[in-house]
């Protein structure tokens, strides 16, 4: 795999160790190269996997300044990217995008679309949100800053 080997060591590493000393619910990964890890520790704890898409990473690889060089070209491999991309979202329990195109794009690659929820990364307009003045038990609350 072209990801670069050290960041997926530093990553398990940590997660291993949070993932030994705590339970957990529900594993939320951001982006496309740690969604390999996140299903993998998703399996071993027995989590719900969500992956969060903030881009298009493959198309993101392939559009980088980087990749003009030819030695770029020989160490991305866009085609894997988008491999992994469909392999690693078709096994996430829900999948977060930030916009309505991204998640049109996921359903062509044959990703379930009532999994594919779209979070858009704007700012609410006042009276658009309602404020939870006390929590309901019934219910994990989460903060995304």
């Amino acid at each position: 795999m072209n990801i670069i080997p050290f960041y997926l060591r530093f990553w398990k590493k940590h997660i291993k160790k949070i993932t030994d000393s705590h339970q957990f619910f529900t594993i939320h990964v951001h982006d496309l190269p740690l969604c390999g890890l996140g299903w993998e520790f998703a399996q071993k704890t027995k989590a719900h996997y969500v992956a969060d898409m903030h881009e298009n990473y493959p198309f993101l690889m392939q559009e980088m300044e980087l990749m003009r060089f030819w030695l770029m070209r020989r160490v991305i491999n866009v085609s894997l990217w988008k491999q992994l991309e469909k392999k690693w979202l078709k096994t996430a329990d829900r999948i977060i995008v930030t916009c309505m195109e991204m998640k049109e794009r996921l359903i062509s690659l044959g990703l379930d679309s009532l999994k594919i929820y779209v979070v858009e990364n704007t700012i609410y307009k006042k009276n658009e949100y309602t404020v939870c003045r006390s929590p309901d038990h019934n219910f994990i609350t989460l903060v995304y800053i």
